[in-house]
């Protein structure tokens, strides 16, 4: 409950900090070809859609993404890439 209430307070402030902040949620899709047997991703893997997902970031000037279904390849490719972005999270 503690770390709710942190975000929301640091949510509630950054209007206050910044004029114009661009916040993204981006549902990168995950890295693993098939993560049960069910699911292959064809042309949509990750080697083909990694350089447009860091290519978003930079075009959209984004200033903070939450992202969903990112693997520890997927983040270490990111940061590489990203060098101007920090990241936090748990996995």
């Amino acid at each position: 409950m503690k770390k709710i209430a942190i975000f929301l307070l640091a949510a509630l402030a950054l209007p206050a900090i910044a004029d114009d902040f661009n916040v993204m949620s981006f549902n990168i899709r995950n890295s693993k070809d098939s993560v049960d047997g069910s699911v292959y991703d064809g042309n949509n893997t990750w080697d083909n859609r990694k350089e447009i997902v860091t290519s978003i970031f930079t075009e959209q000037n984004i200033d903070i993404a939450g992202l969903q279904e990112a693997f520890n390849d997927q983040i270490i490719y990111l940061a590489r890439n990203l060098s101007n972005y920090g990241w936090v999270g748990v996995g």
